[in-house]
């Protein structure tokens, strides 16, 4: 299993810096892009459900204050 992330960073790592650093950018800018798309949805998604927890305990109490 190890091999097959070794082999691919020991040609990078011995690669001149100029073909490394494109190699990474095309690579890790994607990369990171979905991650931070991801999360964002994640947080947006807990956020919303938070909201709506909050709304229905307030809802709640009111209902019972009301009475």
């Amino acid at each position: 299993m190890m091999s097959i992330f070794d082999t691919p960073s020991q040609i990078l790592t011995t690669a001149p810096l100029w073909i490394q650093t494109p190699v990474v950018l095309i690579v890790a800018v994607p990369l990171c892009a979905a991650l931070a798309l991801g999360w964002l949805r994640l947080i947006d998604v807990l956020g919303a459900r938070l909201l709506r927890a909050k709304r229905w305990a307030e809802a709640k109490v009111m209902k019972h204050t009301d009475e």
